[in-house]
């Protein structure tokens, strides 16, 4: 998996927090195979989607989730 766009504030920017963070992430074998065949369920299937996309097929805001648990 890499990292190539973060999101603040509501927003979503093309480019990592810094050069640096904008890197490939190591996946265990099994959890990439668990994310591949996830993305054969999901109806966002496209290069450019979301793997856990919001309603509208969007990215997920942390704010959503702050104090909820």
């Amino acid at each position: 998996m890499r990292v190539t766009e973060t999101v603040y504030k509501g927003k979503l920017r093309p480019w990592a927090k810094t050069e640096s963070s904008e890197d490939y992430v190591p996946l265990p074998k099994r959890k990439a195979a668990e994310l591949i065949d996830w993305r054969t369920l999901s109806t966002a299937q496209g290069e450019q989607d979301f793997i856990f996309p919001n309603s509208q097929g969007g990215f997920v805001d942390y704010e959503n989730f702050e104090g909820a648990f």
